[in-house]
């Protein structure tokens, strides 16, 4: 595989998403008992673009999580896009 220097590391995935997009991702929490519980939350891409981080220019999301909150940037191969049932 052929890495392109001139577009940012994640173009290629990012091509599957548009804005308002409703995405999934995972992450661990814990519930009331302490317990690790393995989660599933899901939002709505509101912008995506590319963003130096650690000296390589990569693609990221902001994402509007579900339920409120503060909007989360996310680098986009975290993000799954959301089937609706």
């Amino acid at each position: 595989m052929k890495i392109i220097e001139d577009v940012p590391f994640g173009y290629e995935y990012s091509k599957k998403f548009s804005v308002g997009d409703l995405v999934e991702w995972t992450g661990w929490n814990y519930d009331v008992n302490g317990d690790v519980l393995h989660t599933k939350s899901f939002g709505i891409i509101i912008s995506m673009g590319p963003k130096e981080c650690s000296g390589r220019t990569s693609m990221f999301a902001k994402v509007y999580p579900a339920g409120g909150g503060e909007v989360i940037n996310f680098i986009i191969f975290v993000l799954r896009k959301r089937q609706v049932k």
